[in-house]
Parts: C-alpha cells; sequence; structure tokens
C-alpha cells in the first residue's frame, strides 16, 4: 500500500523544498506537485474565492485526483506518494487519498520574501512595489484563510523557519513514530 502524505502551506511556505527533500530520503518514492497541474475548473481570483467562503470543493481536482490514482494503481507503484498540495484535508475528493498532512506554519512575511526571491517575474523594483502592493491590499487575506483553516486540519504543524533538512527529519520521525504505533 502507497502512503500518501500531504505537505501543506502558504506560497512561499516551503512545500516544494520539504517535498524534494522528503524525495530524497525516502526510498520508493513519488511526487506530484499542485503548481504543475492544469486545472481547468479553479478560481480565477484567489482573493474574491477567499472572500466568497474558499470553498475547496468548487474546484475541479479530477486532474490531480487523476494523477494521485495513477500513480497508487500503476504495477510498481511507490511506497510513498508526496503530494506538494496546499490545502491539507479540506478538498473531499483528495482528502480521502491522504494518510498524512503536514502543514508548514511559515510567517507570512517569510513566505513573501521567499516568494520575490523566488519568482522570476520580479526582475526590477516596479514588479516588486506591485507585488507587494497587491499582497498588502487582497492576497494577505487567502494567505491568512489558509493559516485559518488549512493549519487547523493537519495531523502535524512544523515550523517553517526550520532548516530544510532539519524539516525532513522531523518528518520522519513522525511517520516512524506513526508507523511503530500502529503495529
Amino acid at each position: 500500500m502507497t502512503i500518501v502524505i500531504s505537505i501543506a502551506a502558504v506560497s512561499g511556505g516551503g512545500k516544494t523544498t520539504l517535498t524534494n527533500g522528503l524525495l530524497q530520503s525516502l526510498s520508493d518514492s513519488a511526487a506530484l506537485y499542485f503548481d504543475e497541474i492544469d486545472f481547468q475548473k479553479a478560481p480565477d481570483n484567489l482573493t474574491a474565492w477567499v472572500d466568497a467562503g474558499g470553498d475547496l470543493n468548487e474546484w475541479g481536482m479530477e486532474p490531480l485526483i487523476e494523477k494521485i490514482e495513477k500513480e497508487l494503481n500503476q504495477a510498481g507503484a511507490p511506497a510513498y506518494l508526496i503530494l506538494d498540495y496546499p490545502f491539507s484535508y479540506l478538498q473531499e475528493e483528495v482528502a480521502q487519498t491522504i494518510h498524512h498532512s503536514f502543514y508548514l506554519d511559515t510567517p507570512l512575511d517569510i513566505a513573501m520574501a521567499r516568494r520575490v526571491l523566488r519568482d522570476q517575474e520580479y526582475r526590477d523594483i516596479g514588479s516588486v512595489m506591485k507585488e507587494l502592493q497587491h499582497y498588502l491590499r487582497d492576497s494577505r487575506r487567502a494567505y491568512l484563510h489558509m493559516e485559518q483553516t488549512v493549519k487547523l486540519n493537519a495531523d502535524y504543524v512544523l515550523d517553517g523557519t526550520k532548516n530544510p533538512d532539519d524539516l525532513v527529519a522531523e518528518v520522519m520521525t513522525c511517520l516512524k513514530n506513526k508507523s511503530q504505533s500502529q503495529s
């Protein structure tokens, strides 16, 4: 049986870094990255969607669910499937596949700084200023919504400011302890 692990956080919270670290540490593992999936039924404006209640069941998660099922049902399915997926258990169909959900609790200023440093679209001070203004005016509400919903529904909350290697070790310990308690 494949163990499905969800890694959730706000944008810039460290999901991909932790996912990639776990891929290196968990032999026989695979990963799916939310940002690489083409969702045909997704909100155009995340802030407006959050302001309207942020119901994840409004999203068309079929492309993600199909990829999960393909990984789980293939011959030689991996022992671990890691989902770089921001919503933990909040979307019903995806939640049914998850065995462990980790939320990276990353302060919003650090997440924003990581996004600006990571994203190539912020090449000049004008684009950085525009993004920061948008964050303060609109998108911060979406970040806060995640802290108030996703974080509360995760099995484990990790300190998103920790060194990535320490976070991988912490997840590995949680998985080992959970496995031993079920034996």
